[in-house]
């Protein structure tokens, strides 16, 4: 009996073994970027980037305002330059541009001087574009590409589960990014894909403006939280490189006038080249 005993609990330590390994990983924040990177392309393949040009298509969407529309997007870098733009035939949003040209960030304003919430988001978040956050690895100002993560911090935040995904969790901070805001990059952990970036902060709730036609007058100073999700998928092998063609940004406030925003992008073209049409 005893010796049936020590060969059952043998054999469940074998088999809870790769559950526990899993729950508790001996990995480094390092690591998990590391792999991230290889899953990407190799070292020399990375390193000859220079430039990327993305072209698509966008699907806005916002609970304030009605605003449901078409439009065409478009995502530069070179090197640690970076530049997003939205352009929408809609007057209550026509779109949005964020430039970081090496040294300063500027977000475009409406024609009564207003920004949009992500625009918003954006201004007040200037590490989004400083950074090289966003767009993730479908651009070449990503943090991560480079050996020292431009001087960012990492954390290992260990393994969660995430709309149905296990995924690594890093945490993110550098000198651009303030105490009231918080940075989270996701890595799957069967493939070390980066496919989500989580942004929240807390701010007054009149931090900016926003079109006039959109929201309503705000007379409240009352904290107010943000959060800004960018979700990666929709992975190619374009050439020695994997990268990601669907890009959907999603902005959720508590504060009621800024309501939630979506924007969901299909890059089909990049530095020129068809990309076909997106995964369905």
């Amino acid at each position: 009996m005893k010796r049936f005993r020590l060969t059952a609990i043998i054999a469940l330590s074998c088999l809870l073994s790769p559950w526990v390994s899993a729950q508790n990983p001996k990995v480094t924040a390092e690591e998990v970027v590391s792999k991230s990177m290889a899953a990407i392309a190799s070292p020399q393949d990375r390193a000859a980037v220079k430039y990327y040009e993305a072209t698509g298509t966008v699907k806005i969407t916002a609970t304030v305002g009605g605003i449901s529309t078409n439009g065409t997007a478009l995502l530069v870098s070179e090197g640690n330059k970076l530049k997003f733009a939205i352009k929408a035939p809609s007057q209550i949003y026509p779109g949005d541009q964020f430039v970081y040209d090496g040294k300063d960030v500027s977000v475009s304003i409406d024609n009564q001087g207003r920004r949009s919430p992500l625009g918003d988001f954006a201004w007040w978040q200037k590490a989004l574009m400083r950074d090289g956050l966003l767009g993730g690895v479908l651009s070449t100002a990503w943090p991560l590409y480079d050996a020292k993560f431009r001087n960012a911090r990492l954390t290992y935040n260990g393994i969660k589960k995430v709309d149905g995904v296990m995924v690594y969790e890093i945490g993110y901070s550098s000198k651009n990014i303030d105490s009231a805001t918080t940075v989270k990059l996701l890595f799957d952990v069967e493939n070390f894909r980066h496919v989500k970036t989580t942004y929240e902060m807390e701010v007054p709730a009149t931090f900016g403006g926003v079109p006039s036609a959109v929201s309503k007058a705000e007379t409240s100073y009352q904290t107010a939280r943000y959060r800004l999700e960018e979700v990666f998928s929709d992975f190619r092998q374009l050439g020695p490189y994997t990268l990601p063609l669907h890009d959907k940004l999603s902005l959720i406030s508590s504060n009621e006038s800024y309501g939630t925003w979506y924007l969901d992008i299909s890059y089909d073209k990049l530095n020129g080249n068809d990309l076909g049409p997106a995964a369905k």
